[in-house]
């Protein structure tokens, strides 16, 4: 986000440079004691700063939707990864104590926090503890 952030600024920043660019064409576009050359390169800078502005534009709005197309993907895999993982544990412990009461939801939550290799030790130590070991195990990391 913040790099974004960043980016919106750096864009905004060209963006009134060349407005301020913009406004001295204009600016010289109407006094009268510029001579033919001037005027000329006046009247020739003018299309082309629009025509550079607004391709800036685009870029910059292309860039911000690639980044939050990215970011949203990312969230999703994060957030499908965390879900999967919930379920598994929800299933092991269905699977090992029966139904699922307020102390083992309490060690859901838990166990969703632990690193990969805690949690795969505590799965290999699962078949071994009872209902209480578990919840007590947690209630004591949780002081």
């Amino acid at each position: 986000m913040g790099d974004r952030l960043i980016y919106i600024g750096d864009l905004l920043m060209k963006y009134s440079a060349q407005n301020l660019l913009k406004i001295q064409i204009s600016y010289f576009s109407a006094r009268q004691d510029l001579d033919l050359v001037g005027r000329k390169l006046v009247m020739q800078l003018a299309p082309m700063l629009d025509i550079q502005l607004e391709e800036k534009l685009r870029e910059g709005i292309q860039q911000g939707i690639q980044q939050g197309i990215q970011q949203g993907i990312q969230q999703s895999i994060q957030q499908g990864a965390q879900q999967e993982r919930r379920q598994t544990i929800e299933n092991l412990l269905k699977f090992r104590f029966g139904d699922i009461d307020a102390s083992l939801v309490a060690v859901v939550e838990q166990m969703l926090a632990l690193s990969s290799e805690d949690f795969a030790r505590l799965i290999m130590e699962l078949p071994q503890l009872s209902r209480s070991d578990l919840v007590s195990r947690f209630d004591s990391l949780s002081d």
